[in-house]
C-alpha cells in the first residue's frame, strides 16, 4: 500500500507498506506503539507514536497542521480503511513534490513552530477524579 512518511523535520518521503504485516514497519518507523488518527473529510488516518505527547517527541508541525491538534513524532499517513479494515493508499495528492516542499517550508517556519508548542504546553494531561453519586 503506498503511504508517506511525514518526519518532524518535515522530511517527506513515500513509503511502500505491506499489506500484511504493516503494523510492524508502522511500529518501527513510528518508534513503538502507535494510535491512529482520522480524517474522513480529507480520506486520510496518520499513525504517530501512542505517548508522542508524554514522552516529549518533537512537534509534526505539517501533520499538526493537517490533523488540527498538536500531533508529535514522526508519522505514517496513509488512506482511509476499506470495508475490510485494511488501509488503503494515501492520495497522490500527498506523494507530490508540492506537498514535500510545503511540508518542509512549514515544519520550518518559526512563528509556526513556536505557535504549535505554546498551545502544547498549555494542555494539561492531568488526571481528574471525580465523585460519582447515584
Amino acid at each position: 500500500m503506498k503511504a508517506v512518511l511525514v518526519k518532524t523535520s518535515g522530511e517527506v518521503t513515500a513509503i511502500e507498506l505491506p499489506r500484511e504485516g504493516a503494523h510492524t514497519t508502522i511500529n518501527e518507523l513510528v518508534g513503538g506503539w502507535f494510535d491512529c488518527v482520522n480524517d474522513y473529510e480529507m480520506g486520510v488516518t496518520a499513525y504517530v507514536h501512542d505517548e508522542g505527547l508524554l514522552i516529549d517527541l518533537p512537534t509534526n508541525n505539517i501533520m499538526s497542521l493537517l490533523f488540527r491538534r498538536v500531533l508529535a513524532g514522526d508519522a505514517v499517513l496513509v488512506g482511509i480503511a476499506d470495508d475490510e479494515g485494511y488501509d488503503t493508499d494515501v492520495a497522490s495528492d500527498f506523494m507530490t513534490e508540492h506537498f514535500a516542499n510545503m511540508a518542509l517550508e512549514a515544519s520550518h517556519d518559526l512563528e509556526l513552530g513556536l505557535a504549535l508548542n505554546n498551545h502544547r504546553e498549555s494542555m494539561d494531561f492531568t488526571p481528574v477524579v471525580t465523585e460519582w453519586k447515584d
